[in-house]
């Protein structure tokens, strides 16, 4: 690999991480689900895993990224899409541990 495509892949690898950071921080605060977030989250981590495991170029993620933003356009008019964004968001919440919630102590 060139060392462009190593920048593209440590670039996608932080921004992907960096989303899913995000997303999970989000529901720290809230519990109602955040489902375009969510998908945008699953697919740009997909992506990151599919090109490292098909052994894949990673300027491939110069258009798979954008799939997630676009996917997210629609991901309240397709069931499935809703319900597998809404799926991986409860497994992002579910990595939050009950005593990193804000409490009131008063």
């Amino acid at each position: 690999m060139t060392w462009l495509e190593w920048t593209v892949l440590i670039a996608a690898s932080l921004w992907a991480l960096l989303t899913n950071i995000q997303v999970r921080n989000a529901y720290k605060e809230s519990t109602t689900p955040a489902i375009a977030a969510n998908l945008i989250a699953l697919v740009q981590m997909l992506s990151v895993v599919g090109v490292l495991v098909l052994h894949r170029t990673p300027y491939h993620l110069l258009w798979l990224f954008p799939l997630g933003y676009f996917l997210a356009f629609f991901a309240y008019h397709f069931k499935p899409l809703t319900w597998l964004a809404w799926l991986y968001g409860y497994v992002l919440a579910c990595t939050i541990l009950a005593r990193w919630y804000k409490r009131d102590d008063n």
